[in-house]
């Protein structure tokens, strides 16, 4: 209990000298990324325009949601004219960046750096940043002045 509470709140200054207890307050983007989850695991698939108006309408009084929040939770398919928001957590991807890469590759076939970066940060260090990873196991290529990456080797 006390590790849940430790994850979502965020002390606001150093202990009250009177009674030992220091005040918390929630960490906003924290308990948005919940909610948004909670959302999502129960949906295979949603428009985002809708998934926005019930994230919004689901979180605290208050907080203010962001898509950023879900970084690593979610895919967004803009193929079609509504895009539709999915999850996609990147903590059940595999752990050999080959496989993950090659996990990612084949639900979507070229990715920008900010849509991938979420799915590799947790196989990044200081030695081999995101970056680093890419461009040993991706190939690179730019369109209308956009940067991809995608398969190194085509199947």
């Amino acid at each position: 209990m006390a590790q849940c509470l430790d994850y979502h709140l965020h002390p606001m200054h150093a202990e009250r000298e009177e009674d030992g207890y220091s005040l918390h307050a929630l960490n906003g983007d924290k308990v948005c990324r919940l909610y948004g989850e909670v959302l999502l695991r129960t949906a295979r698939g949603m428009k985002l325009d809708e998934f926005n108006t019930m994230w919004k309408n689901s979180v605290p009084k208050g907080l203010i949601t962001n898509l950023n929040q879900l970084n690593g939770l979610v895919l967004l398919d803009r193929s079609s004219p509504a895009t539709v928001i999915t999850y996609f957590p990147a903590s059940e991807l595999p752990l050999d960046i080959k496989s993950r890469l090659e996990t990612l590759f084949d639900v979507q076939e070229k990715w920008t750096y900010d849509e991938i970066r979420p799915f590799l940060d947790d196989l990044a260090d200081s030695k081999n940043p995101v970056s680093t990873l890419l461009m040993k196991h991706a190939r690179g290529f730019t369109v209308d002045g956009t940067k991809y990456y995608s398969e190194r080797y085509s199947k």
